[in-house]
C-alpha cells in the first residue's frame, strides 16, 4: 500500500545547483504576502534564498533553472 519513502539530505538532493522549491497550495492560500516560488543558490557551502516570486516562469529562465532542478515542498 503506497510508495516508498525516500529521504535525501538537502545537499545530496541539490549537489551545489541552484534550484527552485514550490512552497505549494499553502503559499497561494496565505494571502500574507508569501510568495509561492524561491530560488536557492549556492552559498558558503550552503544554500540561500536569492529571489521569491510568483511567477515559476520568469525565475526558471532568469536563472536558467531545469525542470528536474524545482522542488515541490
Amino acid at each position: 500500500m503506497g510508495g516508498e519513502v525516500v529521504m535525501f539530505r538537502w545537499e545530496e538532493l541539490t549537489c551545489g545547483k541552484t534550484i527552485i522549491t514550490d512552497l505549494g497550495q499553502k503559499a497561494e492560500e496565505s494571502g500574507g504576502g508569501v510568495k509561492k516560488y524561491a530560488v536557492w543558490k549556492p552559498y558558503n557551502d550552503k544554500h540561500a534564498i536569492v529571489e521569491a516570486s510568483d511567477d515559476l516562469t520568469y525565475l526558471a529562465k532568469k536563472y536558467q533553472v531545469k525542470q528536474e532542478n524545482i522542488y515541490r515542498l
